[in-house]
């Protein structure tokens, strides 16, 4: 019963203290698009943002593709996905630089988790959603994308 207890704890103490950057985490990632984000933003089919179930909003997160060992680094503004097995949704602009269009194997490895309170985002100034908008296109800076050479 004492191994049950920490192993709660541990959950818990890990999921009130939020990622640290050593995070890593692997599984299935899928595609979705529309509507409104749980952090506020309108989602944007062509950014690469993403929705996990606990990471902050506003941790950078990069996703290796296992099968083609594509990665793209993307920012977290949802929650989800939930459905059983899944780790991680993605707008079709990332799964599109990861080279799937359904479901593939990930790794995530968080890069960086925002050091401030992250919600609402309803609240930025219009200047600061003008840059929000310019940061989460695919090629922006801060959003790194890499793919072996085929051969």
């Amino acid at each position: 019963m004492t191994h049950l207890r920490l192993a709660l704890f541990l959950i818990g103490f890990s999921l009130a203290a939020g990622a640290s950057a050593a995070h890593a985490e692997s599984g299935i990632a899928s595609v979705y698009s529309g509507g409104d984000t749980a952090s506020g933003e309108q989602q944007n089919p062509t950014a690469f943002t993403a929705a996990h179930r606990t990471l902050p909003f506003g941790s950078m997160v990069q996703v290796t593709n296992k099968n083609n060992g594509c990665s793209i680094t993307v920012r977290i503004n949802d929650r989800g996905p939930f459905t059983f097995g899944r780790v991680l949704d993605l707008t079709p602009a990332g799964a599109s630089q990861l080279g799937f269009s359904d479901l593939t194997q990930v790794v995530l490895a968080v890069m960086s988790t925002p050091a401030g309170p992250t919600f609402p985002l309803m609240t930025l100034e219009p200047n600061n959603r003008n840059f929000l908008s310019s940061i989460q296109k695919p090629g922006a800076a801060g959003y790194r994308q890499s793919c072996p050479e085929s051969e």
